[in-house]
């Protein structure tokens, strides 16, 4: 959970105006993260939609929207200098995507992301999931993911690109027109706002899905739930899965190191892990027949070796609860 205010994150900060926003977006001096937080909060801005989404398609494009040069690197930690970099155009790409009106130019950048060799896997796959994500490149998506599960040279990523097409096609696919993602009421931020997570989920009755995906954010349910949704968010799990949530945060972003290190550890249990691409949080699916003393010995020894991180049980005191 991030606990430092920035522009545009759980909405925790409240910024008035886009007049405010706008020169964040557009200032040089400042991370990749803020300006690419500022340009998606002037997009949500009413009337300044294609405002936001010109700066984010500025930060998104290669050749444009430079970060600023950090301190000198030693020459083994430059790779981790160009993977900030290639994030912080990523978060662009998608944050683009979820804008009415510009997800056919956020497909196109999200492929070219998926198809860039001198990207990291788990970027590649991040862009591939993303465009799969989206209900008219859902082919698309898929076959770039397929493609990246077969190439040695993804690295880990091609595990992650594996695990995401069995999550898309281990349920039959929903009729046509029918929703493939639920919203779900995390909370609420600043002045009472709601904040929403999006999860992958298949349709099973007009007002019931199973979840795809385990949340990072939502508490009371896991990937495998069977959930009743109303139209504000708040959700009742009327059948219980056989997984556990387990979600995990720091006081920022967390290390690209610490998410494969719990991805390697939660795969001993067995387990998954996965993050959005900016590592705000990891969220660890895990069948409830392993003991959760096992799997608090891994999430323990992990956090141990962390500054900063909690973990804790995101369906363990909610078996059957609302948001």
């Amino acid at each position: 959970m991030c606990r430092r205010p920035r522009p545009c994150r759980s909405g925790t900060v409240i910024v008035r105006g886009a007049a405010l926003l706008a020169p964040l977006a557009d200032d040089t001096s400042l991370p990749g993260h803020t300006r690419v937080d500022a340009a998606a909060a002037t997009a949500r801005v009413v009337g300044h939609a294609e405002d936001g989404a010109a700066r984010l398609v500025r930060l998104a494009d290669d050749g444009a929207g430079k970060w600023p040069k950090r301190r000198r690197l030693l020459r083994k930690w430059l790779w981790l200098e160009k993977f900030v970099d290639d994030l912080d155009h990523l978060n662009a790409v998608e944050a683009l995507s979820a804008l009415e009106g510009h997800q056919e130019a956020a497909a196109a950048l999200l492929t070219r992301c998926a198809q860039d060799a001198s990207l990291h896997g788990h970027l590649r796959r991040s862009a591939a999931a993303t465009l799969a994500g989206m209900a008219e490149r859902r082919e698309n998506g898929a076959a770039l993911l397929a493609r990246l599960a077969r190439d040695p040279a993804v690295g880990h990523g091609r595990s992650e690109a594996s695990g995401t097409i069995t999550r898309m096609t281990s349920d039959p696919q929903p009729p046509a027109g029918t929703r493939t993602h639920i919203r779900l009421l995390a909370g609420h931020a600043g002045a009472g706002r709601p904040v929403f997570e999006v999860l992958p989920a298949r349709p099973v009755q007009s007002d019931l899905f199973r979840l795809a995906g385990s949340p990072g954010m939502v508490l009371g349910c896991a990937a495998g739930d069977v959930l009743r949704v109303a139209d504000d968010g708040q959700f009742e799990v009327v059948e219980q899965g056989d997984n556990w949530c387990i979600q995990a945060a720091g006081l920022g972003r967390l290390s690209p190191g610490s998410f494969v290190a719990l991805r390697e550890a939660a795969a001993v249990l067995p387990g998954m892990a996965e993050a959005p691409a900016d590592l705000r949080f990891i969220v660890v699916t895990v069948s409830r027949t392993v003991g959760l003393p096992a799997i608090e010995r891994v999430m323990d020894t992990w956090a141990a070796g962390i500054d900063g991180v909690e973990w804790w049980l995101g369906n363990g005191d909610h078996p059957a609860a609302s948001a």
